[in-house]
């Protein structure tokens, strides 16, 4: 890939927007980070209609992620 463009996506739905075709539950959140994540996605757009719950949703989900890795992380062996 050229090193002057980066890959973006400025039109995601989450499962909180009414158009959402997928499950309505959390994991599917994540599955819309795994997929941006794959894809190589640097920036992606929340897009849900009328509402910003779904933006509030993966960022609970991802910080609960990032301190459970960390509680982890500082519990495993050495």
């Amino acid at each position: 890939m050229n090193a002057d463009f980066v890959k973006i996506d400025l039109h995601i739905h989450t499962p909180a927007s009414k158009c959402y075709k997928g499950n309505k539950d959390n994991s599917e959140f994540l599955n819309i980070l795994r997929k941006a994540k794959n894809e190589e996605l640097k920036i992606i757009a929340i897009t849900d209609h009328n509402s910003i719950q779904g933006y509030k949703k993966l960022i609970e989900l991802k910080t609960a992620l990032i301190n459970e890795r960390k509680t982890l992380s500082c519990n495993a062996p050495h």
